[in-house]
């Protein structure tokens, strides 16, 4: 994802409660806002971005996602952001679970 900003930047720091809510409890929003998309419409099943921007809900708050997808190449998304929104995207955002992916059915 290649993100382009033209504007002055501002960041709540980890001590900060963002819009009221804790970076914790952010995260557990993006992840209920992730896992509530259907498969054919989630952004993190998306290597193009188009999906991203219609599913946005919060006043404040654009929720951004890397991809699920394993390919060989770099998946390219490109998105418009209203400047008056915060943006989060979490560091990790992955899920693994034996029924999907076997591998991680042993110890």
């Amino acid at each position: 994802m290649t993100v382009h900003i033209i504007m002055e930047v501002q960041y709540f720091t980890p001590d900060e409660r963002p819009y009221g809510i804790t970076y914790g409890q952010w995260t557990a929003k993006w992840w209920q806002w992730l896992l509530a998309i259907p498969q054919d419409k989630n952004p993190a099943l998306d290597e193009t971005g188009k999906n991203i921007e219609p599913l946005q809900k919060d006043p404040n708050v654009t929720f951004l996602t890397g991809t699920f997808v394993n390919t060989i190449k770099v998946p390219h998304m490109t998105i418009t952001l209203p400047a008056s929104k915060a943006i989060l995207f979490p560091a990790i955002n992955y899920q693994a679970n034996f029924i999907e992916d076997p591998i991680f059915s042993n110890e």
